[in-house]
């Protein structure tokens, strides 16, 4: 288990429900990196564990790429359908290739479970490519709209 001096969440939410919700909750994360042109935003698979945010992605890709140059990045998970709830903030990336075949084996059971087994096929062919991306949250917050969408 990794260990992080993870900073308070702000927000309505305690860290173990922010947590809570990074671990449970099966949305992607839309991570904001920098480009040599300005900011870039795109959703990924994710996993949490300790005050990080694990992603794959091919080694060759563009976001793996932009992180390597400028590690400092901005995620957010939330509900895209009522009660609007989520956490965002900011983190600092390491890309590696540590783990990443263990970590996409539970992305795709975390995301797509027994279903789609010809494109769960497709994307663990290329394991041996794929690198892992670690957010380590610096700042974050919480928001939930659940009281005053009810």
């Amino acid at each position: 288990m990794i260990t992080t001096a993870l900073p308070p969440v702000s927000g309505p939410w305690s860290r173990d429900t922010a947590e809570a919700f990074l671990r449970n909750t099966a949305i992607p994360v839309r991570l904001a990196t920098v480009s040599p042109a300005g900011p870039w935003i795109q959703s990924m698979w994710f996993e949490y564990e300790s005050g990080v945010i694990r992603c794959v992605t091919p080694t060759t890709a563009l976001v793996a790429q932009r992180l390597r140059r400028n590690p400092e990045c901005a995620f957010e998970v939330a509900a895209d359908t009522p009660p609007y709830i989520g956490v965002r903030g900011r983190a600092n990336a390491t890309v590696t290739t540590q783990g990443a075949v263990a970590t996409l084996d539970r992305l795709l059971a975390r995301y797509l479970g027994d279903r789609s087994p010809d494109l769960q096929q497709t994307l663990r062919a290329r394991a041996e490519q794929e690198v892992v991306i670690e957010l380590r949250i610096t700042e974050w917050t919480s928001w939930d709209f659940t009281a005053r969408m009810s």
